[in-house]
């Protein structure tokens, strides 16, 4: 072997050497190939949350793990930067499948992902035609009215828990109008034609308000946001306090000059009353403390507008028939939403901040108070007849037609599940777990109150 040729095999070892440290050193330090790119990049990762557990991951339709029933996350590392399928599967689910960006040095986090049960069978649990429901998370009741085969109807109350039905009597023959549970569902306001009655759940007792509140008109009749047992309503000249406990009545306004308003609502120590004027609704607020400290907040066109369920820090109201939507914060005194709106749902507090959603009739859209930013859910070819919340607040389910359809709230890409097909719902709810979905329609020959098991 000659000298040159020795030297010409130690170069090409030294740069072999060379390239191979350079290499092993790039991956070591989070560096990979990429072949579409032609070059090395710094890689990233995917981190998957999800449930139930067992699952089984693909990434680009590409076996890569089968979880065991400890695991509730996994993660794939070591990622070039690029656009990949992700998909999870478990029998008896419906499958997760989302395309997910992968970018250099990050972890990209998919909180909230559900696989949520497929073909699963709406069961009777109620025969009859049933008009009207109301759910009660806290306490796990539901409370129905039945339509009798006379014109006249009864209520009834299903306890999930114990799975027992019971009466709740009212001798009162009056269109049913209402139900409102109180601020921890520990009583139910039932209201049938010009009477009020109020049903509490621990005692099993009805009291008739009109009873116990003689020769006063109860208009307008409302819950105190922090307990169960204040309401408020007024007549044709006062707004009035209730203790339900000891049957105490408070005068907390005197009308005067704004005789004319058609709705109110009470926060902390003010009043803001919905008052008709020069062919404009305008929303006033009054010191419950000092009767003459009035601020109007603002007008608004002369529709039907009455006050909405809504937190603390917020009034809502809202025209159904028009539908038209006003959110405004009270505390800056500030309109944050003006909007048509047919439905409006309120999430519980996450993080110090709320979200609302709401639908028109083709569209559904989520308000964050935590960024001031409106994002559209979807839009749809047929009328949105409902939404609800799911248990987790990452999750919105909607109607359309028949369909009950169940998203996710990634605006990446949405991963849309569709719950139950080809079924007359005439109203939902979800009960307090995200387990189960109760409705009053009708599949088949059979008509009644259902349960359908989502999860």
């Amino acid at each position: 072997m000659s000298l040159n040729f020795r030297r010409v095999l130690y170069t090409i070892f030294i740069i072999i050497f060379i390239l191979l440290s350079t290499i092993i050193l790039l991956y070591s330090s989070g560096y990979n190939y990429n072949y579409k790119k032609n070059k090395f990049q710094q890689t990233g990762g995917i981190l998957l949350e999800f449930k139930p557990k067992e699952v089984q991951v693909f990434l680009n339709g590409k076996f890569q793990t089968a979880t065991n029933f400890l695991e509730t996350s996994y993660k794939i590392i070591d990622l070039p930067p690029n656009e990949y399928i992700i998909s999870i599967s478990k029998d008896g689910r419906q499958k997760w499948e989302k395309t997910i960006k992968v970018d250099s040095e990050k972890a990209n986090i998919i909180k909230n992902i559900t696989l949520f049960k497929k073909n699963a069978a709406p069961s009777l649990i109620y025969q009859g035609q049933i008009e009207n429901f109301i759910y009660s998370p806290n306490n796990q009741n539901l409370v129905f009215q039945q339509t009798q085969n006379n014109g006249g109807f009864n209520f009834k109350i299903y306890n999930e828990l114990t799975n027992v039905f019971s009466n709740i009597k009212i001798n009162d023959n009056s269109q049913f109008i209402d139900f409102v549970f109180s601020n921890k569902d520990k009583n139910l306001l039932i209201k049938v034609g010009d009477k009020n009655y109020i049903y509490n759940f621990a005692l099993r007792k009805m009291i008739d308000l009109e009873q116990k509140i003689p020769n006063i008109k109860i208009k307008n009749l409302l819950w105190d946001r922090q307990g169960d047992y204040i309401i408020y309503f007024n007549d044709n000249k006062k707004i009035y306090r209730f203790n339900l406990l000891d049957y105490k009545l408070d005068e907390i306004y005197i009308y005067g000059k704004l005789s004319n308003f058609f709705d109110f609502d009470i926060i902390n120590n003010s009043v803001y009353l919905l008052t008709a004027e020069n062919n404009k609704t305008v929303l006033i607020e009054i010191d419950k403390n000092n009767k003459n400290k009035q601020i109007k907040l603002l007008d608004l066109p002369p529709f039907n507008f009455k006050f909405q369920d809504s937190p603390e820090n917020f009034l809502a109201i809202m025209d159904k028939k028009s539908q038209k939507l006003t959110v405004i914060n009270i505390d800056t005194k500030k309109i944050i939403i003006n909007d048509n709106a047919a439905n409006i749902v309120w999430s519980k507090k996450r993080d110090g901040y709320y979200r609302l959603a709401y639908n028109n009739d083709y569209e559904i859209y989520i308000y964050d108070f935590k960024t001031n930013k409106k994002n559209l859910v979807g839009r749809y070819s047929e009328e949105v007849k409902q939404i609800a919340w799911y248990s987790d607040f990452n999750h919105l389910l909607f109607q359309i037609g028949e369909t009950l359809k169940i998203t996710d709230l990634d605006y990446r890409e949405k991963n849309i599940q569709i719950l139950s097909d080809k079924i007359k719902i005439n109203n939902f709810s979800l009960n307090f777990n995200g387990e189960k979905i109760y409705f009053n329609g009708e599949t088949g020959n059979q008509k009644g109150l259902f349960e359908l098991e989502i999860f």
